[in-house]
Order: C-alpha cells, then sequence, then structure tokens
C-alpha cells in the first residue's frame, strides 16, 4: 500500500508492480537456492491463488498473476535440469 498512497500509483498499478517485484525475486532466490523447489512452488502457488481470487474483477491482474507463474516455472525448470 505504500505504493499507492505515497506515490500517488492506482490500486491496479500498485499491485501490478507488487506482482512483478514478487516474481523477480521470486526467481533471483530461486537461482541462489540451486536444489531446493519448495521455494518457488510456494510463491506459484501463492499466484495462483491471486489469480484465481481477481479473475473476476481484474482481468488485468489475474493475466499478470499468470505471467509470473510463468516465468517461476522456467527458472524452476532451468533449476532442476
Amino acid at each position: 500500500m505504500y505504493v499507492h498512497f505515497r506515490l500517488g500509483v492506482g490500486l491496479e498499478r500498485a499491485v501490478l508492480i507488487g506482482l512483478l517485484v514478487t516474481a523477480l525475486l521470486g526467481a533471483w532466490g530461486q537461482l541462489r537456492m540451486n536444489g531446493a523447489i519448495t521455494f518457488s512452488l510456494a510463491i506459484i502457488w501463492a499466484m495462483i491463488g491471486f489469480a484465481a481470487t481477481t479473475a473476476g474483477t481484474s482481468i488485468t491482474i489475474a493475466t499478470a498473476c499468470v505471467l509470473g507463474i510463468s516465468a517461476l516455472a522456467v527458472v524452476l525448470v532451468r533449476v532442476t535440469t
């Protein structure tokens, strides 16, 4: 909510910024933890829940969740193979 209130960004854009940061930090963290895949799986499940919850109200946020999931899945496949 800091981005929404302090910087004057709209709520949907603030959520999109949060999803972008989550996906980037999740990918970075997974690349640093070579063997452990549970971190990325937890973030993917959280994004699945978030996408399912927001699918009826904001298709933009749901689509961003799906893109974040696919980015984490690519990193996950790269680390496990």
